[in-house]
């Protein structure tokens, strides 16, 4: 990971890695990552909203990074509450891109879960649909 895209992390924020339209979330321990991937799934099988064969890893913050940008937000919580309940979760887990994915995990172990990928996804969808309903020939 390059100087510039390194994150002036400290031990128990909540990670985001960008990547274009999506991004990928972990908590950070200090010395490493913590976060909930999908095993060996197609992009086509996450994007169907089933529930997958997942897992949650801790992996250095190089390979989290994957040569992009990462910013680090602060939890409210205490630092080894937040890295306590992450690592309570590691091993086979299930992955749902809607329902359970790396940014509900991250913001679980910071107390607040929730998806803001999923929620801003949620609401383009209810806005087009609402418009397709107004206007028929859509």
């Amino acid at each position: 990971m390059d100087e510039k895209n390194a994150p002036k992390a400290q031990r128990g924020d909540i990670l985001e890695r960008r990547d274009g339209l999506t991004h990928h979330w972990g908590v950070y321990t200090g010395s490493s990552v913590i976060h909930k991937v999908p095993e060996g799934q197609s992009s086509s099988k996450i994007a169907s909203g089933k529930s997958l064969p997942g897992a949650v890893r801790e992996d250095d913050l190089k390979t989290f990074s994957a040569g992009r940008k990462v910013v680090a937000h602060k939890s409210a919580l205490p630092a080894d509450e937040v890295v306590a309940q992450a690592k309570a979760k590691l091993g086979p887990a299930t992955y749902n891109l809607f329902d359970d994915n790396c940014e509900h995990f991250a913001t679980s172990a910071a107390g607040n879960r929730r998806s803001t990928q999923v929620d801003k996804a949620k609401r383009t969808a209810k806005t087009v649909l609402d418009y397709a309903r107004e206007d028929q020939n859509f």
